[in-house]
């Protein structure tokens, strides 16, 4: 047995899945390698959390601007803290996204990310027991193409991210200009419901093909571990 395949064999034995690095096909490299080729100069993440997207692709070398949104109180405070180390990162105020402006209650999940407008399926519980909502809070809510009034310039090339947990259609449908100046966007789907009344990936997908919009990736995020069944994937598109 070869170094590689013993380090990975010892890996697997503790949860570690130990493999030579992939510039190509790796997430972040591709998606670094389309922002550039695009000439993306700003990129907007919806559903920022604690900033670890942004984080990343200024480590790799994202030089342009970043706009971060996040609705829960405690990561929006890392979130800030994250993005003080770099000058071109702008936190806009606590606040969620979606199709109007107005004030909701989301729901705070035991592992965070999985916090939610929606309500959470059983599907999401039996896949992620972790993910099971422990409170609420109150937060304003306001449509993209309001929050980033001023935002844009004549010369922005803009790339959106959206990790809404179930939300997605919502924040579109409040992006309507928006989306008509963005050049790319990288959004979670669902290949099955894991948050009541969320539209699944089949009919966003198809959607943002009608506007312009073409697949250029998918990085699964949530799969069945005893079925296999890809349950959640960010989805990357771009105009051609």
């Amino acid at each position: 047995m070869n170094i590689r395949r013993l380090l990975r064999s010892l890996g697997w034995r503790v949860g570690l899945d130990i493999r030579p690095f992939d510039g190509v096909n790796s997430e972040f490299p591709q998606l670094m390698r389309l922002l550039t080729h695009h000439r993306i100069n700003l990129a907007v993440d919806v559903g920022a959390h604690v900033g670890d997207w942004g984080e990343r692709l200024y480590q790799l070398g994202y030089r342009g601007r970043m706009l971060s949104f996040e609705p829960l109180s405690w990561a929006h405070a890392a979130l800030v803290r994250s993005s003080a180390r770099h000058a071109g990162w702008t936190v806009a105020a606590r606040c969620a996204i979606g199709e109007a402006a107005g004030e909701a209650t989301i729901n705070i999940s035991g592992n965070g990310e999985s916090s939610s407008l929606l309500p959470m399926d059983q599907n999401h519980l039996d896949l992620a027991p972790g993910s099971a909502y422990v409170a609420t809070e109150q937060v304003p809510v306001l449509t993209l193409d309001q929050a980033l009034a001023g935002h844009l310039r004549p010369d922005t090339r803009l790339f959106l991210k959206i990790d809404a947990q179930g939300y997605e259609r919502q924040v579109l449908d409040g992006a309507r200009a928006t989306l008509e100046r963005t050049v790319g966007l990288e959004v979670e789907l669902s290949t099955q419901g894991l948050y009541a009344g969320q539209d699944l990936a089949l009919g966003l997908m198809q959607r943002l093909a009608a506007a312009g919009f073409n697949l250029h990736g998918v990085w699964p995020i949530i799969i069945n571990g005893r079925t296999g069944r890809m349950a959640q994937f960010d989805a990357l598109f771009f105009r051609d």
